[in-house]
């Protein structure tokens, strides 16, 4: 008999939670400061402690001619991401006898896509982000025989993903403000592999994903630049099981992803 605990639902390690709490921490730490000017527009930018001036009249400026851009309730703009991406694949046992493990391989997908952001609050967005993935995850089959070659069984998808992400942004320190992400993100595939070969490792049409992260906003006269690092979970199980050797060694295939997006608003 087993404990299950709450963080291996994630897939996360210990670091890796430590490392987030520890980002959140001082994410809301700096947020929650007394520094920050409350109750108008100007409430974005941090103000000095002891004159309660603005730090730099440059910036002043800056949100005085641009006041209607940077407060409007909707944005709308487009995106690049670049992923780290691989399976989570927990394995069935008893296994194969000819099968020893499967590992799971990190590669390297894509992402272009279109961002929809509304205001809800002074310093709270819901942002929906249309996204088109390409994405090649690899198993590694290991065999009993040890004389055996291992082998690769590639899997290439393409994905619409619709992430639904509530954003908290702190107050600008002159023209950047950090935010921290999360939602769900429902993905839907265009096109996989189809049963060509009784050996195939194939996957569902539908995923559900649990996503979340951390970014930088920074304006310019023209447009918002925002560099965001994401983590995405897969909650729901992709695999089908087509009784072969390959497919009936793991329980599932759940999607993780690590994502650098580059927005442009």
């Amino acid at each position: 008999m087993y404990t299950t605990y709450f963080w291996d639902k994630f897939y996360l390690q210990g670091n890796k939670a430590q490392l987030i709490a520890c980002l959140s921490i001082v994410f809301i730490s700096l947020t929650a400061s007394p520094t920050f000017a409350q109750g108008n527009d100007l409430a974005w930018f941090r103000v000095k402690r002891s004159s309660g001036h603005y730090a730099k009249d440059a910036d002043k400026d800056f949100f005085n001619n641009n006041k209607k851009k940077l407060t409007r309730d909707l944005n709308y703009g487009f995106l690049l991401g670049l992923n780290q991406t691989r399976f989570i694949a927990p394995i069935n046992h008893p296994l194969p006898d000819s099968i020893s493990t499967v590992i799971p391989l990190k590669s390297i997908g894509f992402s272009v896509g279109f961002v929809l952001n509304k205001r809800l609050k002074e310093f709270w967005d819901v942002r929906i982000t249309p996204t088109v993935g390409f994405f090649e995850r690899n198993l590694e089959y290991r065999f009993q025989d040890s004389s055996a070659a291992p082998s690769t069984k590639n899997i290439e998808m393409t994905m619409l993903e619709v992430p639904v992400l509530f954003k908290y942004r702190s107050a600008l320190r002159g023209r950047t403000g950090m935010y921290l992400v999360g939602g769900l993100k429902p993905g839907f595939v265009l096109s996989a592999q189809k049963q060509e070969s009784l050996d195939l490792v194939r996957v569902g049409r539908s995923d559900l994903s649990i996503e979340y992260g951390f970014g930088l906003d920074i304006f310019y006269s023209y447009f918002k630049f925002s560099p965001e690092l994401r983590f995405s979970h897969g909650i729901s199980n992709m695999l089908i099981n087509d009784r072969n050797p390959y497919s009936r060694t793991m329980k599932g295939l759940f999607t993780h992803n690590v994502s650098l997006y580059l927005h442009f608003e």
